[in-house]
């Protein structure tokens, strides 16, 4: 078993760095059990088999490190079983280039455990592409990630998935699926928030193939979709939530077949009478007034939402 431990500041960040900067080459490549901690990999380049910032083919354990600014996905797995603790996916930008900006998975299992996956972009898949494999998220933020194409947050493929308190905000799909994309897989959401997303169909979710996914204890709200399925969208599939609150979604909240499993609670609008007041320029109702407002309001133009 190999061990790299690097340094970290007195804040916590890692501090030693693995650059490919110049070299037209990935970071990091994973062949045999190994354990990283206080690492980042960045300036990596996309390579036919995939991975810019490190390609893992092994059991691996990563502990607060960063994949950030690869030119190609920040991680990709490849029948190995890594996890994830404490990590940072950011700014890797693989559009054009492959399916997974932040991380990827194919025939490849993964855990993610109190992790941030923001700011990256792909073709599909701009947080998170898994396809054919189990994947665990615990306390993962999933945030401002974009797809050329479809699933800007996530974008699964069959196999199965479990997501315990993940939030899922403010991710942008040039055509189907915001927040995330389900083609055939049946995953469960438990805790989870899945807002401020925007796609032509399934501003929050996008199910296609049958797809049955379950959706507990959370919230979908202020989701936009520019055609149908603010909220939800299912095409040959089946939603199932309990105990959740959907509000805010536009054009509607779910579009297609669902199940309603009790305890939920749908309104037009979010609202807080508890919270601070919202400037009128927050169209978005994030209490910061920049450019995602505009994004908001252009991608609501011409329907019926206030």
């Amino acid at each position: 078993v190999i061990t790299i431990i690097g340094s970290a500041d007195d804040d916590g960040n890692p501090t030693t760095t693995f650059s490919a900067l110049g070299s037209l080459d990935r970071v990091l490549l994973v062949s045999a059990n190994a354990t990283f901690q206080n690492l980042v990999f960045r300036d990596g380049t996309h390579q036919e088999t995939g991975g810019a910032g490190a390609r893992i083919e092994a059991s691996a354990t990563f502990t607060n490190c960063q994949f950030v600014h690869n030119s190609g996905t920040g991680a990709y797995v490849y029948e190995g079983d890594p996890t994830f603790n404490g990590c940072d996916f950011m700014y890797n930008d693989a559009s054009g280039i492959a399916n997974g900006g932040g991380i990827a998975s194919e025939y490849g299992d993964f855990t993610m455990n109190e992790c941030e996956v923001s700011y990256n972009a792909a073709t599909s898949g701009g947080g998170i592409y898994a396809n054919l494999c189990y994947h665990s998220l615990n306390t993962v933020l999933i945030k401002g990630n974009s797809a050329l194409q479809d699933g800007a947050g996530i974008y699964e493929v069959g196999g199965a998935g479990s997501y315990n308190n993940v939030s899922i905000r403010k991710n942008g799909a040039h055509r189907d699926a915001g927040g995330v994309l389900l083609d055939g897989a049946s995953p469960s959401f438990i805790g989870s928030t899945v807002s401020q997303n925007t796609a032509s169909d399934g501003g929050g979710f996008g199910c296609y193939n049958f797809a049955m996914p379950t959706f507990t204890g959370g919230e979908i709200s202020d989701n936009v979709a520019s055609d149908e399925g603010g909220g939800v969208y299912c095409y040959l599939s089946t939603f199932a939530i309990e105990d959740s609150s959907v509000c805010g979604n536009a054009p509607d909240h779910i579009w297609g077949a669902w199940y309603d499993l009790g305890g939920n609670d749908f309104s037009d609008a979010c609202g807080d009478d508890d919270g601070p007041g919202l400037c009128p320029g927050d169209t978005n109702t994030d209490y910061s007034i920049d450019v995602l407002d505009l994004l908001y309001v252009i991608a609501v133009w011409g329907t019926d939402n206030p």
